[in-house]
C-alpha cells in the first residue's frame, strides 16, 4: 500500500487499483492525507474515471453516499477486515459501475438501485451490514489471500436482498439470502462455493436456479427453501450430504442426482378447495367429514410438480376430474394414508401423473 500521507494519484495503486483511477487516502492521523471517506468520495466525483479510496485502520462513523455513474473501491490495505469498520449507511444507485468494499467491515445497511450490468463486490470483508438492492448482481468471496473467518476468506453475517444475481465464494454465511431475479432460463442466479452456512442461515430465491458446492454446513437447522416457481437446484454430493447431515430443511430440487419434494402442512378442504403451500401435502377433509370432493388446489404454478395423498385411513377424499382445475383418468379416491397421486400444472390445470393405491383397495 502507497504511504497513508498520500493524498492523491493517477498512478495505479498498490493494492489494486485500476491504473486509470484517481487515489484517494483517508488517514484521520495524518493531516496531508483525507479526514472522512466522504471527502475521498466527493474529491473523486469531482473528477473523471475510477475512484479508489484507500482508508488507514480505524472506525468511520459516516454515512456515505457513492457516486453514480463511476466505478469505485473502498479498500483498507490490512488482511484483517476488522481493523477497518464502516459504521455508517452507504447509498449506492449505480448504472452499469460496480462498487467494491475491500478488506473492510461494513456494520451499517448497505442498498441502492442498479441498471445494466452493475456489480456489488465485497471481497475479504466482514460484512455485517443488511444488504438490500434493486438490479444489483452482489458477489462475496475472497481472492485467496488468508483466511480471517474460520479459515474462510468473507463473513456474511447480515441478511443480503436483492432482485439480481448473487455469488458467495468462499464465505462464511450466517445470514439470510434471497434472490428475486426471475431471469428466463437463468440456470445459475445464485451460487455458493467453498462456503460455511451455519446460524441463521436460509436462502430464498424465485425463478431462477441454485448452484451448492463444495459447501460445508453447521449442525443444527440450515434452511434452504425457493418458491414454487423457482428453477432447478442443484447440489454436489458432498453439500447434500453436508446439508442433510446438518439437519437442513430442504423444499423442492433436484440436488446431485436426488430429488427432493419437502411436504408442508395438512391442508383441509374448504368448499371444496386447498391450497398448496409446498410440492407436497396430505389432505383433510372438511370438518373431519366421513367423505369429502376436492374440485380445486390453488397455489401452484406452470411446470410444478405436486404430490398430494390422504391424511387419515378414516376419512375418504376425492378428488374430482373436470369440476374444478384437476384434470384426471377419472374421480381420484384417498381413502388410505398408502393412497398417493402426483400432479403437474400445465397452464394452470393440474394433470394427474400416478394416481396410485398402494393400499390394494
Amino acid at each position: 500500500m502507497m504511504p497513508l500521507g498520500w493524498v492523491a494519484s493517477t498512478r495505479p495503486s498498490a493494492i489494486g487499483a485500476e491504473p486509470s483511477a484517481g487515489v484517494y487516502v483517508v488517514n484521520p492521523a495524518n493531516p496531508a492525507a483525507y479526514q472522512t471517506i466522504a471527502a475521498a468520495l466527493a474529491a473523486g466525483a469531482a473528477g473523471s474515471g475510477a475512484i479508489m479510496v484507500e482508508i488507514a485502520p480505524g472506525t468511520y462513523t459516516e454515512n456515505l453516499t457513492i457516486p453514480v455513474g463511476r466505478r469505485v473501491t473502498i479498500a483498507s490495505g490490512s488482511e484483517d477486515p476488522y481493523r477497518a469498520v464502516l459504521d455508517g449507511t452507504i447509498t449506492w444507485n449505480a448504472n452499469a459501475e460496480s462498487l467494491e468494499l475491500r478488506n473492510v467491515e461494513p456494520t451499517g445497511a448497505i442498498s441502492g438501485a442498479a441498471t445494466g450490468a452493475a456489480d456489488l463486490l465485497l471481497r475479504h470483508a466482514a460484512v455485517d451490514s443488511t444488504i438490500t438492492f434493486t438490479g444489483s448482481k452482489v458477489h462475496i468471496f475472497s481472492d485467496g489471500g488468508g483466511g480471517f473467518n474460520d479459515g474462510y476468506g468473507g463473513y456474511l453475517g447480515g441478511a443480503v436482498s436483492t432482485t439480481g444475481r448473487i455469488a458467495l465464494l468462499d464465505t462464511g454465511v450466517y445470514a439470510a439470502v434471497t434472490s428475486t431475479d426471475a431471469t428466463p432460463g437463468n440456470s445459475a442466479g445464485v451460487v455458493l462455493h467453498g462456503c460455511q452456512l451455519q446460524g441463521s442461515f436460509a436462502l430464498t430465491t424465485a425463478g431462477v436456479g441454485v448452484r451448492l458446492s463444495a459447501c460445508d454446513v453447521a449442525s443444527g437447522t440450515q434452511t434452504v427453501v425457493f418458491s414454487a416457481s423457482a428453477g432447478t437446484v442443484t447440489a454436489d454430493q458432498y453439500t447434500l450430504a453436508q446439508l442433510l447431515a446438518g439437519g437442513s430443511t430442504i423444499t423442492n430440487g433436484i440436488w446431485g442426482s436426488r430429488t427432493i419434494i419437502t411436504a408442508g402442512l395438512e391442508l383441509t378442504i374448504a368448499g371444496g378447495i386447498v391450497t398448496a403451500t409446498h410440492s407436497r401435502h396430505a389432505i383433510d377433509t372438511e370438518a373431519d367429514a366421513a367423505s369429502d370432493d376436492l374440485d380445486t388446489i390453488n397455489g401452484t404454478v406452470d411446470g410444478q410438480l405436486l404430490v398430494v395423498y390422504a391424511s387419515d385411513s378414516a376419512r375418504t377424499v376425492v378428488l374430482k376430474d373436470g369440476t374444478g382445475n384437476l384434470k384426471l383418468p377419472g374421480d381420484v379416491t384417498l381413502d388410505n394414508i398408502e393412497d398417493v397421486v402426483m400432479l403437474i400444472n400445465r397452464g394452470g390445470t393440474l394433470y394427474a401423473i400416478a394416481p396410485v393405491s398402494n393400499s390394494g383397495a
